[in-house]
């Protein structure tokens, strides 16, 4: 009898018994598992599954096969429901920034403005501090209207007044003008928007004036733009939170998720009791054994 008990237990020890070597054995059978090569799409970082992977190996120790299925069914699980919070953020940025449509733009105040909408890229520039300083480079450039710039003034426009300067750069590379030191620049001739000659100069302090009216002014509205366009985006949002498909598929990756960790827990409880059981069973063979000998 004792004899027969010792070969059963002998047949079913098979494998590492260790902790260490139970733990590199499940490794090993999650990483050649024959989703390895299925589970990482196009773009995404296989690293990144690992990591996960061998969290949940960590966490759970798993160290029979039911265990290694159950544990990588675990780490997929959990890919899945990353990769479908990245695409719905994904998507939900893509859609709350897209350009503006005619139902968008409906019955707003600024919004539907050509000037407001093609500036909306650059609506956080226009704060007070520009505000400041656009002022004082309108008024700079009105100065010279009246009076006229020198030379000087032009060469030292950079430091006194950027805004200006850098405009005024822009358009001297629009027109392609050579040798466009100060001197040249209050002497160039161009042809304005009637066909008539104008001195680049003051065409220039005449355009320069309306991009900053119009850089005050969007400093002057810009809460109130900004407004239009969360609400804009607040509908954006309730339209997609009425999307029912990927709220679905979030629940149903939850519902596998913990179904399947639920499943885990009481194979490895089932498994503790089955070790209790052979335990007790191996005490009340040895005692039997121990009897027979006295």
């Amino acid at each position: 009898m004792a004899e027969s008990s010792s070969v059963t237990k002998s047949s079913r020890s098979g494998g590492p018994q260790t902790d260490e070597g139970k733990k590199i054995a499940s490794q090993n059978a999650l990483k050649t598992g024959a989703y390895s090569n299925t589970l990482i799409l196009p773009g995404e970082d296989e690293s990144q599954f690992r990591q996960i992977e061998d969290q949940f190996v960590r966490d759970f120790h798993p160290e029979d096969m039911a265990e290694i299925a159950m544990v990588r069914d675990l780490a997929v699980l959990a890919w899945k429901k990353i990769r479908l919070e990245n695409l719905e953020l994904r998507f939900t940025l893509a859609r709350l920034n897209a350009p503006l449509d005619y139902f968008d733009k409906k019955d707003t105040q600024y919004l539907s403005s050509h000037k407001v909408e093609s500036n909306l890229h650059r609506l956080s520039s226009y704060t007070g501090e520009i505000k400041n300083e656009a002022e004082l480079a309108k008024a700079y450039a009105e100065r010279f209207q009246v009076k006229g710039a020198t030379i000087e003034e032009l060469e030292g426009l950079e430091k006194s007044h950027p805004l200006i300067h850098k405009k005024l750069v822009e358009y001297i590379d629009h027109y392609g003008f050579t040798n466009p030191i100060a001197k040249n620049v209050l002497h160039y001739e161009i042809e304005n928007d009637d066909g008539e000659a104008e001195l680049f100069w003051n065409y220039f302090l005449k355009i320069a004036i309306e991009d900053l009216n119009q850089m005050i002014w969007f400093c002057d509205n810009r809460s109130q733009i900004e407004q239009e366009l969360q609400v804009v985006k607040d509908k954006r949002l309730m339209e997609l939170m009425q999307n029912e498909r990927p709220s679905r598929a979030f629940d149903d990756l939850r519902r596998n998720f913990y179904r399947t960790l639920s499943e885990l827990r009481k194979h490895q409880e089932w498994k503790r009791k089955m070790q209790v059981v052979d335990v007790a069973s191996r005490n009340v063979v040895d005692s039997g054994e121990d009897s027979a000998s006295e």
